[in-house]
């Protein structure tokens, strides 16, 4: 069985759209799947939205969770890792839509025995890992994934077994999600499909980088050296962009922030701004 959790506050306006996108998709007894909301604290009127909409759809699969005040999208996806059921757990946003290719590849996942990964969508736009078939992630087919933009939670199928002792880092703000995908997967052998089972909708924001799981992942990964340098490198760019076009001078620890903010010309500065959308759409 594959548990899907969908971290929801206040989407009254996608809501319905994702849920009936899973239930579509999982159709038929063949395929057992549970669908895990945790409403993380909604205004009231969203909450009564949601509990109204869970009860039309009447469909038993369907389990809601609700936490008595807003506590953050890590610790609703962990309530419901505790509460998934499932040898497979899937999380999945409450604007973005489940849209997998066939019942086969659903199949696939729900007896591979390793955590999945599929290509990303995101708007219309696709992202292809370029991997098949089953490979051990180490450090270089992780910064192959993160270079491709291709690291979210909407294109992973984990597998129970992967995440034992694996949890979101509970009061960060930004990054949190590819902070537990490096956690789960790394040193792990998993499985690659050339195909997308998910649409995430990016809404276009530029989130500040306050408050982000940047440092968490520098520290935990510093003895891998491939991959500490690729998240350095985008923690510095990321760190330019955003006093850029906040017009801002932030100032982190010397181990994070190195003197490459200073010296960006003209030309560099324009090709991290073509880069700019899928920057943001990473953390």
């Amino acid at each position: 069985m594959i548990s899907i959790v969908v971290p929801y506050y206040n989407k009254s306006l996608f809501i319905e759209k994702t849920l009936k996108s899973i239930i579509n998709n999982f159709a038929g007894d063949e395929l057992k799947s549970e669908i895990i909301v945790v409403n993380d604290g909604s205004e009231n009127s969203e909450s009564s939205y949601l509990r109204n909409l869970i009860a039309s759809i009447d469909d038993n699969s369907i389990k809601l969770i609700e936490l008595d005040e807003n506590r953050g999208v890590s610790i609703a996806r962990n309530t419901g890792i505790e509460a998934a059921l499932g040898d497979y757990i899937y999380f999945l946003d409450a604007d973005d839509f489940f849209q997998c290719d066939s019942k086969k590849l659903l199949n696939d996942i729900l007896i591979s025995k390793f955590t999945c990964f599929f290509n990303l969508k995101i708007n219309k736009k696709l992202f292809k890992h370029h991997l098949l078939d089953v490979q051990k992630v180490d450090e270089y087919v992780l910064v192959n994934l993160f270079k491709q933009r291709t690291i979210h939670l909407s294109n992973v199928v984990f597998h129970r077994s992967d995440l034992e002792g694996v949890y979101f880092e509970e009061g960060v703000a930004y990054g949190e999600d590819l902070f537990f995908i490096f956690k789960a997967i790394l040193n792990k052998e998993v499985r690659f499909f050339d195909s997308s089972i998910a649409i995430y909708n990016y809404d276009g924001k530029f989130h500040p980088i306050r408050n982000s799981a940047y440092h968490l992942m520098l520290n935990e990964f510093e003895s891998f050296e491939i991959l500490y340098k690729s998240i350095y490198q985008a923690y510095n760019e990321r760190v330019f962009l955003h006093n850029k076009f906040y017009n801002q001078n932030l100032h982190f620890d010397e181990k994070v922030v190195s003197n490459k903010l200073k010296i960006f010309n003209f030309f560099r500065f324009r090709v991290f701004y073509k880069l700019l959308q899928s920057i943001r759409t990473r953390f």
